[in-house]
């Protein structure tokens, strides 16, 4: 009877929360989440248990926190994205600077340079390969099987040895 109380103490408490306040819990849980490895421990599960809220506003609740940890996600890999070029203008600007020096170390005939922090040197690449007509069939590797085709045989309705359709898995969409 006391527990029955208490829960709906809290219930009654928790619909008294205001917007902001149901975002800072929410925050702090998602908080939790992400100092968790994104992991949803017994813990952080507790602290959402322990809001007493109907299914329908769990529900609500997740939906919240998804939806900030897509954002979070979203930003995550403009932020990658953004670092991936600055890398990649990095290795252009160290590739023209090798260029350079090369360059200059052929036109002064020097092979070697040796300095305190590093020794640069010209050396000779290993050779590469280039076709130059058709390749004969037992030069090539075996291709690659028709994965598209094989699919729409086994939706077909036709039995394969070598193949079987995998039942999907099921997913929660968020609209």
């Amino acid at each position: 009877m006391a527990d029955a109380m208490q829960a709906e103490a809290i219930t009654s408490a928790t619909l008294k929360l205001s917007l902001m306040e149901i975002v800072e819990h929410f925050q702090s849980v998602l908080d939790e989440i992400d100092a968790a490895d994104g992991e949803v421990t017994e813990e952080t599960g507790a602290k959402l248990d322990a809001l007493g809220l109907s299914l329908e506003a769990k529900g609500e609740g997740y939906a919240v926190i998804i939806g900030l940890l897509e954002e979070q996600a979203t930003a995550s890999r403009g932020l990658a994205k953004r670092y991936s070029e600055r890398a990649g203008r990095k290795e252009r600007q160290a590739k023209a600077l090798k260029e350079r020096l090369l360059l200059a170390m052929q036109a002064t005939g020097r092979k070697k340079i040796e300095t305190d922090t590093a020794t640069l040197a010209i050396q000779k690449s290993p050779a590469s390969l280039r076709i130059t007509g058709p390749v004969p069939v037992e030069y090539c590797k075996p291709a690659e099987p028709d994965t598209s085709f094989i699919k729409s045989k086994l939706v077909d309705g036709e039995s394969l040895a070598f193949a079987e359709l995998e039942t999907g898995n099921v997913h929660l969409r968020i609209r």
